[in-house]
C-alpha cells in the first residue's frame, strides 16, 4: 500500500472518533424543531403508496428518489420528527464517511480526516441534516460522482468504481434538479479531460458509464420536460439578486435560515480565499496531480452557482441559495485539499480554530 494511503492505528480511531461526534452532534436538536412548510410536503407525501408518490412528483417540480427512501425509512422509523428527519442525518454521516474511502484514496489519510472535519463541523451540514429534505443524500451523490469520476482517470482505478460513478450519476439525477446540473458537468469535464489525455482505455470506461447513467434516467426525462415547461409558465421564487448571491456565497458557514454571525462569517470567507490563493500558488508550482481534482471540484461548484444565477437573470427566476448545496461536498474536497497542502503548522492552526468558532457560534445560536 502506497504510504501516503496506510492506515494506522491512529488515523483508525482519529476516523471513529470524527465520525462519531459528527453524529452526535448532528442528532442533537434533531426533533426540537417542529415541521416547517416544506418538510410538512415531504412528511405528507409518505402517507402515499410508491406508485403515487412516482406520480405526484411528477407533477409537481421534484425528482421522485429522495421521497421513495423517505417513504420506506418513515415506514420503520415512524413519522416524528426524529423518524422523518433521519434519512438526513444518514446522508450526511454518508458524505462524511467518502473521507474514508475514495477521499483518502485520492488524497490520503490526512486529507481524508480534514475532509471528514470539514463535513462535520459546517454549520450548513448540520442545519440540513435536520431538514426533512433530499439535501444532503443530494450532497453524498454529487460528491461520489466528482470522485469516483476522478478515480476512473487515474492508474489505480478499480473496476467497482465505474459502477459507482454511474450509480452516484443516476441517483444524484433524481435527488434534485440542481444536483442533476452539477453531475452532468462533471461527466461532461471528466470526458473531457479523458479525451484530452488521449487514454483510450479511459475514454472507453467513461463513455460506457454515461451513456448506462442516460439509459437509467430515461425513465424520468419525459416528466422533467414537463417540468422545465412548467417552470417556464410560472414558478414561485423571487429574486433580490444581491441578497441571494450575498447568501449564496457565505452558504458553507450559514444554516438553513439563518445568518447568526456575520462577523465570524466574514472572517470565514477571508481566510478561506486566503488559503486558495496561498495553496494555489504552492501546488500550481509544484504541479501536483491531485491539484486537478481541486480545480475540477470547485469550478463546478462555481459553474452551478454561476449557472443559477444568469439562468434567473435571463430567463426566470430559478435560484435560491439552498440550491446550491448539493454541490457542497465538491466545496469540502476543495477546503480539504488546501488545508493540508499547507505546511505552516501555525496556518493549520489558525484556520482549524476559526472554523471551530465558527461552528461554536451556530451550535450556541441553536442551542
Amino acid at each position: 500500500m502506497n504510504k501516503i494511503n496506510s492506515f494506522g492505528i491512529k488515523y483508525k480511531v482519529c476516523y471513529f472518533i470524527v465520525i462519531l461526534l459528527c453524529f452526535i452532534i448532528s442528532f442533537n436538536g434533531i426533533s426540537t424543531e417542529s415541521l416547517w412548510y416544506d418538510e410538512s410536503f415531504s412528511a405528507a407525501i409518505t402517507d402515499n403508496t410508491y406508485e403515487q408518490i412516482i406520480q405526484i412528483c411528477a407533477d409537481d417540480y421534484h425528482p421522485p428518489l429522495y421521497f421513495l427512501l423517505l417513504k420506506f425509512t418513515s415506514t420503520i422509523l415512524g413519522n416524528s420528527e426524529f423518524g422523518l428527519r433521519f434519512l438526513s442525518l444518514i446522508g450526511l454521516l454518508l458524505m462524511a464517511l467518502l473521507g474514508f474511502g475514495p477521499v483518502r484514496r485520492i488524497f490520503g489519510v490526512k486529507t481524508g480526516l480534514i475532509y471528514l472535519i470539514i463535513i462535520s463541523i459546517l454549520p450548513i451540514n448540520i442545519s440540513m441534516a435536520q431538514e426533512t429534505r433530499m439535501y444532503t443524500l443530494a450532497a453524498f451523490f454529487v460528491t461520489g460522482c466528482m470522485l469516483y469520476g476522478y478515480l476512473l482517470l487515474l492508474p489505480e482505478k478499480q473496476k467497482i468504481d465505474i459502477i459507482f460513478f454511474s450509480l452516484f450519476t443516476v441517483a444524484a439525477s433524481l435527488s434534485h434538479y440542481y444536483a442533476l446540473l452539477a453531475v452532468a458537468i462533471i461527466n461532461i469535464i471528466i470526458l473531457f479531460i479523458a479525451i484530452k489525455c488521449k487514454n483510450k482505455i479511459n475514454i472507453k470506461l467513461i463513455s460506457v458509464s454515461i451513456i448506462i447513467s442516460i439509459l437509467l434516467y430515461s425513465p424520468w426525462i419525459k416528466y422533467f420536460i414537463e417540468q422545465l415547461t412548467r417552470v417556464q409558465d410560472g414558478y414561485w421564487i423571487s429574486f433580490p439578486v444581491i441578497y441571494t448571491i450575498f447568501t449564496t456565497i457565505i452558504l458553507p458557514f450559514s444554516t438553513k435560515f439563518e445568518f447568526y454571525s456575520l462577523t465570524v462569517q466574514g472572517i470565514m470567507l477571508i481566510l478561506l480565499i486566503y488559503i486558495f490563493i496561498k495553496s494555489n500558488i504552492l501546488n500550481k508550482k509544484n504541479k501536483d496531480k491531485k491539484y486537478y481534482l481541486f480545480l475540477i471540484s470547485i469550478s463546478v461548484y462555481l459553474s452551478v452557482f454561476l449557472l443559477g444565477i444568469i439562468l434567473s437573470i435571463l430567463v426566470k427566476p430559478i435560484f435560491i441559495n439552498r440550491y446550491l448545496y448539493p454541490s457542497i461536498g465538491l466545496f469540502s474536497i476543495g477546503v480539504s485539499y488546501c488545508i493540508a497542502s499547507l505546511k505552516i503548522k501555525k496556518e493549520l492552526i489558525i484556520i482549524m480554530s476559526i472554523n471551530m468558532m465558527n461552528f461554536l457560534c451556530f451550535f450556541y445560536n441553536n442551542n
